[in-house]
This record gives structure tokens, C-alpha cells and sequence, in this order.
């Protein structure tokens, strides 16, 4: 309060020019009034549920319960629930429209480790969480660095992410827990056994270790990227191709019986045995390093006749992280319009301005706030932004117009403009596109044309361009 001389007007008027500085990111025009107040509120909520730790002189309780104080190149210590499913939200959003938080939270990250030997999964109190399973935080390192945000020590962050994935996690002296509880099992079958733990491991290990893979082409890690990629196969293993579906495997190769495809969680919280928060069904699309591969293994017709039924029969599960790529694998199996449609259905039917059923499911800290704001604008990233050349996946944005006001410490472009034309409530098929005036033919946008600046135009229509995204 020193610095505002007790004045607690002062305090609010601070406050709000700073969430109006952030807010005014993104522009968006079109569409109805209470979609554009819903897209700012789920817009504040991305921003406003994660939690600073440390005093205004830097100070903190680390997970020792020590007492320390930040040192740079870190600049905040913060608290968080698990990052586990944040590459399909809160990391795309970060590093695109405010990399600086994408960047404050890589160097809290990589401060953590130096502390205490693992990168946080579950930060919560500055601690290391027993929560939820895999290394998802590691995404929006890869993804921060992948975009240009690199205003942190890349070898520490390699290091790390090397470590946390090829060592067998540990109970920390807190009482919490490091790393990944079932990395010797998978490391052994090239899955996790049914005796040790969730086959879900299995398919989250599996991306994991390709997005690790893709840091490491980019650092010119070739070996080590080589073992990443071939580990980031291990999906195939708990696919059973009897029954066109990942399954619970035992340690001897045996598939368990009986199968139940729409069987849900696990025996024992998210360390038993079967699918943590979801079911055999939910994460057998959950193959987001290699889709093209998952089309090959169901077959092109079976992907989407499948992946359409379980639309509109409810198997689809769009209140949690497992499933939020489902309207997007369409952009996958030559049917683009259809990843068209169902991104527009989840804003219309899965969203509303309650404080009671704002959202479907848990927001888990601003995470399906920030889905909303990502499908509003049309983008998603597939592949949680990992890849050496990241790309965004296209589908039909809400509003007319969308204007990304980018940070200049690290993107040059300025502006980038999302121009939607003919745009409404029933025209929701893109039936074509251009890029600063040149025609795009695929449903997705690399992100090096978004930092350059620029403007996306979009034709919109009432019926399907099936010549167009493939």
C-alpha cells in the first residue's frame, strides 16, 4: 500500500487500468452483446485464478517451508493446480496474446526445479502437488520457446525436461510428489501395466515425450530426439485393434476383460488402474502428436462416423481436458466443415453468462475460460504449440472481426486481424480464406504469420465447402 500512500481509490484505479491494458488485447467486434461480455469474462477468469505467492519485496515460503526470495531471471513464485491439460488452453493463450506471462511462468518454473531437482506439475503453495499425472507443464516451456519467447536458460530447460522424463518420479519431503509416478512401468512395457497404474499414462506419456522431441530438434538434441519420437509411439500399444480402441493392458501383454468402452475413471483416484477422468472411448482420440496415425489405425470412415456419434449421442466429454480437441480431430480426416460446426456448437450450447453454469465442468483456474476465448477466435492448437514450426488449427470464429494486439518484445507484427465476412449465426462454414490477400487452402495458420502481423479473412456460408481445409 506504501506505494499508492494508503489511498485506496488509487489502489482501484490501478487495478482497473491494468486489467483493462490486458483486456484490450483482443478486440472483438460482432456477434451479440452477451457473447462479446462473455468472451471478456472467460477472457479475466484465464488471467485472474492462478495465484502470486511471493511479497512485494520478493520474499516466499518455498516447499521446505524456508523462507527465500525470488531471484531473477524469475520474477514471481506462484501457486497453480496441476497444468494438466493446459497445452489445448491456457499455454496457447498465454504465449499468443500476453508471452510475458507465458515467460514468468517458465522462469518459475525452471527456478522450482534449481530448487528442488523437478519441474512442478502442481505448484500449489510453491509445492510439489500430488495432483493429477504426466508432465503437461513441460508444453508451455517447448511451446514458449518454439513461439520466440526466450528470455530464459534454454540448456537448464532441456536438462530438466530430460530428467523429469526419464527418471521415475519421487514422493517429495512435503508429502507431495515429483515426476511421473508410472515412468518405470512404461518404460518397461512401453505402457503402463494395469498392476502399476492408469493405461490414460499411457496415451499422456506418449505426447509428452513428442513434444520433449520436438525441443530437442529444435536444440539440435538429435539422439535424445530420436528416443523421444520412437517413445512417442507407445500410444499404439495400448490400442487393441479387436476392439478399435485403447484398453486396459496387464503386465503380461493380456488385454483386461471384460472391455467397457464407456467406463469411467479409475480404481484408486488418478494412481489405479484404468482412465483418470475419462473413459476408454474419451481417450482413445487422445493421440494429439500423431492424429494422422490414429486416422490410419479406425480408418478414415470409423474416425469420423464414430467421432460424429459420439456427438451426438454425449460420449464427447467437453467439461474436461481429455476431450477438449474433439471438435478439432476433424481437421484431420478431410472433414474440416465438421470441426467447423462443432466448435460453433460448443459456444453456443456449452457456455452462457451464469455464475452458476457459466461453463460445463470444471474451469480448473481459468482453463476451459480460456477454451472458450481460443474456439471465439477460431484458433486451437492441436499440438499445444510444441512443434518446431507451431501452427494454429482454423475453425469458424464467433465475432466479424478479431484484432490480437501483439507484445513487441517479442512478436514484430503489430496487429493480427481475423475478418470474418458474411458471419452469423447460421453461416458458420468457412468456404474460403486468405492470408494478408493470398489464398490459404488448410485449416491452420503457422504462427510466425500471426507474429509478423497481418489480417486473416474468412468467407463465411450457410452450407459446407467441402473442397476447402483439407
Amino acid at each position: 500500500m506504501k506505494s499508492f500512500g494508503w489511498d485506496f481509490n488509487a489502489v482501484v484505479a490501478h487495478a482497473k487500468t491494468v486489467w483493462n491494458d490486458l483486456l484490450s488485447r483482443v478486440e472483438v467486434s460482432g456477434a451479440r452483446p452477451e457473447d462479446r461480455k462473455l468472451f471478456y469474462t472467460c477472457l479475466y477468469r484465464a488471467y485472474s485464478a492462478k495465484s502470486v505467492l511471493n511479497d512485494q519485496d520478493g520474499q516466499y515460503i518455498d516447499f521446505r517451508g524456508d523462507v527465500k526470495k525470488v531471484q531473477p531471471p524469475a520474477d514471481a513464485i506462484y501457486s497453480s493446480d496441476a497444468f494438466w491439460g493446459t497445452q489445448w488452453t491456457l499455454d496457447t493463450l498465454w504465449t499468443l496474446v500476453t508471452p510475458r506471462v507465458a515467460s514468468s511462468w517458465v522462469n518459475y518454473f525452471l527456478a522450482m526445479d534449481q530448487d528442488g531437482g523437478w519441474l512442478p506439475e502442481a505448484p500449489v503453495n510453491a509445492k510439489y502437488s500430488p495432483i493429477m499425472c504426466a508432465q503437461h507443464q513441460q508444453s508451455l516451456i517447448i511451446s514458449s520457446y518454439q513461439k520466440g519467447i526466450r528470455d530464459f536458460d534454454t540448456n537448464l530447460a532441456w536438462a530438466a525436461i530430460w530428467h523429469d522424463l526419464t527418471t521415475p518420479g519421487v514422493a517429495m519431503p512435503n508429502g507431495g510428489f515429483a515426476g511421473d509416478r508410472h515412468l518405470a512401468s512404461y518404460l518397461k512395457h512401453g505402457y503402463v501395466a494395469e498392476e502399476d497404474g492408469p493405461m490414460s499414462s499411457t496415451l499422456e506419456y506418449a505426447y509428452d515425450d513428442w513434444a520433449a522431441a520436438q525441443f530437442g530438434l529444435a536444440l539440435g538434441k538429435t539422439n535424445e530426439a530420436a528416443q523421444l519420437l520412437q517413445r512417442s509411439q507407445n500410444y499404439t500399444n495400448a490400442f487393441d485393434p479387436q476392439v478399435q480402441s485403447v484398453r486396459r493392458r496387464h503386465a503380461d501383454g493380456s488385454w483386461v476383460e471384460p472391455f467397457e468402452s464407456f467406463r469411467f475413471g479409475t480404481e484408486g483416484g488418478w494412481n489405479g488402474p484404468g482412465f483418470v477422468e475419462g473413459t476408454p472411448w474419451i481417450y482413445t482420440w487422445f493421440v494429439p502428436q500423431d492424429v494422422p496415425g490414429l486416422v490410419r489405425l479406425l480408418g478414415a470412415d470409423q474416425f469420423n462416423q464414430r467421432l460424429e456419434e459420439g456427438f451426438a449421442k454425449g460420449h464427447v466429454d467437453l467439461s474436461n481436458e481429455p476431450n477438449l480437441q474433439a471438435p478439432f480431430l476433424f481437421n484431420y480426416s478431410v472433414r474440416p466443415w465438421l470441426t467447423q460446426k462443432y466448435s460453433r456448437m460448443v459456444l453456443r450450447n456449452y457456455f452462457d453468462l451464469s455464475p452458476y453454469t457459466g461453463w460445463v465442468g470444471e474451469e480448473d483456474e481459468g482453463q476451459l475460460s480460456a477454451y472458450y476465448v481460443l474456439l471465439a477466435m477460431g484458433l486451437f492448437e492441436m499440438q499445444g504449440g510444441c512443434s518446431v514450426r507451431p501452427y494454429y488449427d482454423l475453425s469458424s470464429p464467433l465475432f466479424d472481426c478479431v484484432v490480437i494486439h501483439l507484445d513487441p518484445k517479442y512478436y514484430p507484427g503489430k496487429t493480427f486481424t481475423i475478418e470474418t465476412r458474411n458471419n452469423s449465426a447460421t453461416n458458420v462454414y468457412i468456404q474460403s480464406a486468405t492470408l494478408n490477400g493470398r489464398p490459404l487452402k488448410e485449416a491452420r495458420l503457422f504462427h510466425e504469420d500471426i507474429a509478423q502481423g497481418g489480417k486473416l479473412v474468412l468467407e463465411m456460408g450457410s452450407k459446407p465447402n467441402r473442397a476447402w481445409g483439407h
